[in-house]
């Protein structure tokens, strides 16, 4: 994911982030997870925050071919490095939820929430909400519309807790 944004010929966004997943299933419910995730974020002063966690996660709606949900949870460790040289290294906890529902044939509704939270100081904390609709609109090309709400209890200095970013997306499917 990334995105860059500009205002009156000035950048007003500059953000990279990539994460990627592998889960080993022990029973059709139930999973174990690891994960890291790679953070650049010019306007929030983060030179490169890496993130990785284990854990435990289960499915519901297991029977249902429209309904998916996923609740997972487990120990982090995350590492900041700031644009101003500084570093900062902490143990967190870390729970998400991942539910989808295709409500018709071409259509899907969808939100993902994130929460890691310090185990160290119990006033930093990062979350992170993403609902979208998608339609497909013929066999080529799906609508896609989201709004992503992105909160940090400890900003860098003169950087804003909560961005909240909407997107409107034309999906091609090869």
């Amino acid at each position: 994911e990334g995105r860059y944004a500009t205002e009156d010929g000035e950048a007003t966004t500059q953000r990279a982030h990539g994460s990627t997943q592998v889960d080993y299933n022990f029973r059709p419910r139930d999973y174990a997870f690891g994960v890291v995730e790679s953070t650049h974020d010019r306007f929030a002063e983060i030179d490169a925050r890496l993130r990785e966690s284990v854990g435990l996660g289960r499915r519901f709606f297991l029977n249902h071919a429209d309904l998916a949900w996923r609740i997972e949870g487990g120990p982090a460790s995350r590492q900041e490095w700031r644009r101003d040289g500084s570093f900062d290294h902490s143990m967190d906890g870390r729970a998400r939820s991942l539910f989808t529902w295709e409500f018709s044939e071409n259509a899907a509704f969808t939100q993902e929430v994130t929460w890691t939270h310090s185990l160290e100081d119990e006033d930093d904390f990062l979350a992170t909400s993403d609902t979208s609709v998608r339609f497909r609109l013929n066999a080529s090309v799906t609508f896609k519309t989201s709004v992503r709400i992105e909160h940090d209890s400890k900003p860098a200095p003169a950087t804003e807790r909560t961005d909240i970013l909407t997107t409107t997306s034309l999906i091609y499917n090869f």
